[in-house]
């Protein structure tokens, strides 16, 4: 989803001379990691597929590990994400292209981290944790929309995390009046 700008990124992409595609190798790693190895060029809602794979991959293989290790897994996943939106913005000429979906995986995982560690999450929760976090990811509540404005990568990343949070929230509270 294009959020609120952060300078004129297609100037800055032809006088890269990127003119919105990849030239090299490092290029290409970039926009794989940004579009998380392909989900975010899917045509239509490329979000809601990165925020899926998010889902898939940590039933598949992270609901199991300890808390520590999935805070961990999300730093290092919203770093790479600072780093491959920024170098996607910069490839692709455009501020937060749709097709940037690391961020959505980044704030997906974010919002299982309150029902984390029963080994066993209940895909009910998954579903909310899901559903939430696409909710307040297109809403944007305060500071969502805000944070959107920070430059590069950082305002592509930081309005999904926090997104992620308060999905976390209404994902434990409804883990608590079940």
């Amino acid at each position: 989803m294009d959020s609120a700008p952060s300078g004129n990124t297609e100037a800055q992409a032809q006088a890269a001379g990127t003119n919105g595609k990849p030239r090299s190798f490092v290029d290409h790693v970039w926009l794989a990691l940004a579009t998380f190895f392909g989900a975010g060029r899917m045509p239509v809602a490329p979000g809601t597929w990165g925020s899926l794979a998010a889902i898939v991959i940590y039933w598949l293989a992270l609901q199991r590990l300890p808390l520590v290790a999935l805070i961990g897994i999300i730093v290092v996943v919203s770093a790479l994400g600072v780093v491959s939106a920024t170098e996607a913005e910069r490839i692709l000429g455009k501020h937060d292209p749709g097709s940037v979906v690391i961020d959505e995986v980044a704030g997906q995982l974010v919002s299982v981290c309150l029902i984390h560690g029963s080994g066993q999450a209940p895909l009910l929760f998954l579903g909310v944790s899901f559903v939430a976090f696409r909710v307040f990811d297109v809403v944007k509540p305060w500071p969502c929309y805000q944070l959107q404005s920070l430059p590069r990568g950082w305002g592509v990343m930081a309005d999904d995390i926090v997104a992620g949070v308060y999905a976390a929230i209404v994902t434990f509270v409804v883990a608590l009046l079940r």
